[in-house]
């Protein structure tokens, strides 16, 4: 126990000493502190387990990483507010009143889940394209899921004002889209496409498998209330999913997650 955490003693006194000043400074509730500080030590462990090849351990600490991270992005301490970025009565014409928060847990698991596991991931892709093609498919993907809410969902076309755009996009990038993306590709999909590839060498299931698990995820992890929903929220878990598979980069994942929630928090209706 003590080798690892010798061995990642940098990163993780700076993650624990980070939320244990937030926490100090009333940004971050009790509760979610021993849930992030609980996070990072098992993902320290688990790494090791990882490095050491132990089955059942790298398993049973796997199992404990996801279900506290899920618990972080899902779990409100009750009488706890995370700080407040702004909160209007309407964020367009016919809007609904609307209030953004900076969860400082979720952005502090995304961070530990990226420190320990991305120098680990998988890096080889499956497909070799050019940088700016991905880039240009990205948009595209974006354009069309957007297009498919805005038909499906009834959307309306509404601006918004500047300060509340530029606010969001910031707290979307660096809380929502990191994190979440930081949980699904390296600790669901690319966990789970390591373990498939002890079974099989056909490609299509090894890829095929951990993005159809983590699709579903997705959707459930965001309440679709409709069918029509399910279709949107399907669509675009799929698609972070499998620029996810097709690049194993998952700065590309963040980008088009940050894409398709900057376009529809734009031009469109929101919240949903």
């Amino acid at each position: 126990m003590s080798q690892a955490l010798t061995a990642y003693k940098k990163p993780l006194s700076i993650l624990l000493a980070s939320a244990s000043l937030l926490s100090l400074c009333g940004v971050l509730a009790w509760q979610s502190l021993l849930l992030v500080c609980t996070l990072c030590l098992a993902l320290v462990f688990y790494r090791k387990a990882l490095v050491q090849k132990s089955a059942l351990q790298s398993s049973a600490l796997w199992l404990t990483v996801f279900i506290v991270g899920l618990t972080i992005g899902l779990y409100r301490p009750e009488g706890f507010n995370y700080p407040l970025v702004f909160n209007v009565d309407a964020l367009h014409t016919e809007g609904q009143a609307f209030a953004l928060y900076l969860n400082t847990a979720k952005v502090l698991a995304g961070i530990a889940v990226l420190v320990f596991l991305l120098p680990i991931s998988i890096k080889k892709p499956s497909l070799k394209t050019a940088p700016w093609q991905i880039i240009l498919t990205m948009l595209v993907c974006a354009l069309m899921i957007n297009t498919l809410a805005w038909h499906l969902l009834d959307l309306q076309v509404h601006t918004k004002t500047l300060f509340v755009i530029l606010s969001f996009l910031a707290v979307n990038l660096s809380v929502t889209c990191l994190a979440e993306e930081a949980f699904m590709r390296l600790l669901l999909q690319g966990e789970c496409l390591r373990a498939v590839s002890k079974f099989t060498e056909n490609k299509l299931i090894r890829e095929g498998l951990p993005l159809a698990l983590c699709t579903l995820i997705f959707i459930l992890t965001h309440f679709p209330s409709s069918l029509n929903m399910l279709i949107v929220f399907g669509l675009a878990g799929f698609a972070y999913g499998l620029i996810y598979a097709l690049t194993k980069n998952i700065t590309y994942a963040i980008g088009l997650h940050f894409s398709v929630n900057a376009l529809h928090f734009l031009f469109l209706t929101y919240p949903l």
